[in-house]
């Protein structure tokens, strides 16, 4: 029996669930994984040599309805999940944080993603607030602005986050793309061009497959050591989107947005 017939056969996902099993097809222990989105029924082997993946749609049996009625009910208050505390303040009260926006090329999109910023006086960091699909509040991550102080970590995110940071801005000018970097100042110095995603260090989870249908292409550009995990992460999004991985030599925030159009045209993404 082939992994296809075997997981529509045998597997009951309701809707957003996720599950990690065997490998019908190499034999690799649990690391099959599967996931039901949107009514698609997703399936991936991590096992680089393995070639088990695809995507079907299965539709929704009543415990699907039921499910994704409850959780779009308890949507909101998920996403509040994580509070924003009253001492954090606009990032336009700290020179450091100022100058960490030029430093990194995006104080250019300041004004139109100034809701996004704040600054944590307690711990002097920089503040990226990440929001969820229905644009609540739902995390947070922090980079310090003291680089001195080597034995505190430079990036933080904030206990309650539970999600990425997102920079989409309707003007960008190529709106029907999305490009997914490691950190929140690339994902700020490259959104005029195009919406954009920040892993902060974590994986790319599952269930955020289904923010990503809706765009014409992926361009997946996170460091150069982290090549290996770029590769995973393109075959789990290339079931849903056109994918591609964004060879680049250095983080995007430290391109001027002249040099991010032209990395952009050798690509093929040019303004029509």
């Amino acid at each position: 029996m082939s992994q296809r017939s075997l997981l529509t056969q045998t597997i009951d996902l309701v809707e957003g669930e996720h599950r990690r099993m065997d490998c019908h097809e190499c034999g690799g222990k649990n690391t099959l994984s599967i996931s039901n989105v949107n009514g698609v029924l997703i399936w991936h082997c991590f096992r680089a040599s393995c070639t088990s993946r695809g995507a079907m749609p299965i539709g929704y049996t009543a415990a699907n309805i039921a499910s994704t009625f409850l959780r779009e009910r308890s949507a909101e208050p998920f996403d509040n999940l994580f509070t924003v505390p009253d001492v954090w303040m606009s990032v336009l009260r700290n020179n450091d944080c100022i100058k960490y926006m030029e430093k990194n090329n995006f104080s250019h999109s300041f004004m139109a993603l100034a809701a996004s910023f704040r600054y944590d006086p307690q711990e002097n960091r920089f503040v990226f607030l990440c929001t969820g699909p229905n644009g609540n509040v739902c995390g947070a991550m922090g980079r310090r602005l003291d680089n001195n102080r080597v034995s505190i970590a430079k990036w933080k995110k904030y206990y309650g986050s539970v999600y990425c940071f997102t920079a989409k801005l309707k003007k960008a000018a190529f709106s029907d793309h999305l490009v997914v970097v490691e950190d929140c100042a690339s994902a700020c110095a490259v959104s005029s061009l195009v919406h954009s995603m920040a892993l902060g260090g974590t994986y790319f989870q599952t269930p955020w497959v289904g923010e990503l249908t809706r765009y014409k292409r992926v361009i997946i550009a996170l460091d150069p050591d982290a090549l290996y995990k770029s590769f995973g992460m393109s075959r789990l999004v290339s079931l849903v989107s056109n994918c591609i991985i964004w060879p680049i030599q250095k983080d995007l925030k430290y391109y001027t947005l002249q040099e991010l159009e032209r990395l952009m045209r050798e690509q093929g993404i040019t303004r029509t």
